[in-house]
């Protein structure tokens, strides 16, 4: 297993371990739940600005952006109410949104002038740990929101640097990024130990610019590419059982 997926599934394994170690004392409640929903961004991923030139000195103005097309995603959540009122959550997501990369070729001396979308598949871990506070407690409807941390792996053929026509483009890297996380949900009590839980998560992290490359030996791709700030959106809903 890879380091980062460990350090993700342990932040999970921490909250359910609480259950067999006494931490189900009066007042305090464990609660666990599979989730399924889609993921997302409500970014992009990054935007290229540039030149495609054929050695010596021939070139064409390029621009480029990509997007995640929206997937499904799959995962678990665990929970620790240290009082009515507030929560220690931890979760993990699994996501194969893919990835939609928009090019431009403007008028130049190498090649015709086109335009054209490319789909690559993508996959996508997310995971977290964060305070959760309850609103309407004592009614069958109450309103979570929280924020803590969240952790970002990317990878698959989205992320690689492949041959895509005369242009070889990147994606933000495959690193495991850091960052921010956000939750806005609503957890409606079906039974005393049964919950149906609706969230809407935000990961929040940065990504790296764009570099330079060399798609071949004839030719050179130059210019700047930026990725603005990510937001990886999950929207999921489970059944929540309470211990």
């Amino acid at each position: 297993m890879f380091p980062h997926r460990r350090c993700i599934l342990c932040l999970v394994a921490v909250s359910i371990l609480a259950c067999s170690t006494g931490l189900t004392a009066q007042g305090v409640k464990v609660e666990v739940a599979p989730m399924v929903g889609v993921a997302g961004s409500g970014s992009d991923l990054f935007e290229w600005e540039g030149t495609y030139c054929m050695l010596p000195f021939s070139c064409n103005p390029v621009q480029a952006r990509g997007k995640t097309k929206p997937g499904l995603a799959v995962g678990a959540r665990a929970t620790l109410w240290v009082n009515p009122r507030f929560a220690v959550e931890a979760n993990v997501v699994y996501s194969q949104a893919g990835v939609e990369t928009e090019q431009t070729v403007l008028a130049g001396d190498v090649l015709p002038p086109s335009s054209g979308a490319f789909d690559a598949s993508a996959r996508t871990w997310m995971g977290g740990i964060k305070g959760l506070f309850r609103l309407g407690v004592g009614t069958n409807v109450d309103l979570l929101f929280g924020g803590g941390l969240g952790l970002i792996k990317r990878g698959g053929e989205a992320y690689e640097e492949t041959l895509e026509t005369p242009l070889k483009m990147w994606g933000p890297g495959k690193s495991t990024k850091a960052g921010g996380l956000l939750d806005l949900g609503l957890s409606a009590r079906l039974k005393p130990n049964l919950a149906l839980r609706i969230d809407l998560e935000d990961f929040i992290h940065s990504t790296e610019s764009i570099p330079e490359g060399t798609p071949s030996q004839f030719a050179v791709l130059k210019g700047d590419g930026t990725s603005p700030l990510q937001h990886d959106l999950v929207l999921s809903t489970g059944l929540s059982v309470r211990f």
